[in-house]
């Protein structure tokens, strides 16, 4: 049988948006980046990747560390 890669975008498999939020806001001050919170969830909801980056003030060159440690914990 060959590998199957399954990407999972809108949370049908897994929903990790909540876990990703809090994450991001347990280690926001190591990254500078503002406090993720409903009313800005609201906001970013229809924006795309780097319109989030930018309203959420999130340094564009610490996004990989980011992305690691977000990847690390949620696979703890």
């Amino acid at each position: 049988m060959k590998p199957l890669v399954l990407f999972d975008f809108d949370g049908t498999i897994a929903n990790t948006f909540d876990a990703l939020v809090e994450i991001l806001n347990k280690h926001r001050n190591k990254y500078g980046y503002q406090k993720i919170t409903p009313v800005l969830i609201k906001q970013l909801r229809d924006k795309s990747l780097d319109e989030i980056i930018n309203i959420a003030k999130i340094p564009k060159w610490k996004i990989f560390f980011i992305y690691i440690k977000y990847y690390k914990i949620l696979h703890n």
